[in-house]
């Protein structure tokens, strides 16, 4: 297997996410070439952190202080012009399907980047 660089990575985990959204019944995101910014950036920012030794719940974690920090609340439905996300809890809190997407995202990640496939390019940064 060729290494690939952290944007393809990228699209791997998002597209697994979409996976996994379809699997629990949920809305399914856009593919990602129609994915807004702030899903690109957050997704590449979660392998940077897989990278330095993120977990599963720090991840997790980092992803609900950007969404906070971005104006997001907690609420039971997840609404784009409300800012409101049913997953804005603590990682204990998160239902079981909803862990399993950190788990995933952090396995699929940790075992690129063990088995040295990752190309940890700073030219490829934001370019889908």
């Amino acid at each position: 297997m060729t290494a690939v660089n952290i944007m393809t990575l990228a699209r791997v985990i998002h597209e697994n996410n979409r996976a996994l959204q379809y699997f629990n019944g949920e809305e399914v995101g856009p593919e990602w070439l129609d994915a807004p910014q702030d899903q690109i950036t957050s997704t590449v920012k979660g392998l940077q952190m897989v990278a330095l030794g993120a977990t599963p719940r720090s991840l997790h974690e980092s992803w609900m202080k950007d969404k906070i920090d971005a104006g997001w609340k907690y609420g039971v439905f997840k609404d784009e012009e409300l800012k409101q996300h049913p997953c804005l809890v603590s990682y204990d809190q998160l239902p079981k399907e909803q862990q399993l997407k950190d788990v995933i995202f952090y396995t699929t990640a940790k075992q690129f980047f063990d088995l040295g496939l990752v190309i940890m390019d700073n030219r490829s940064k934001m370019v889908r």
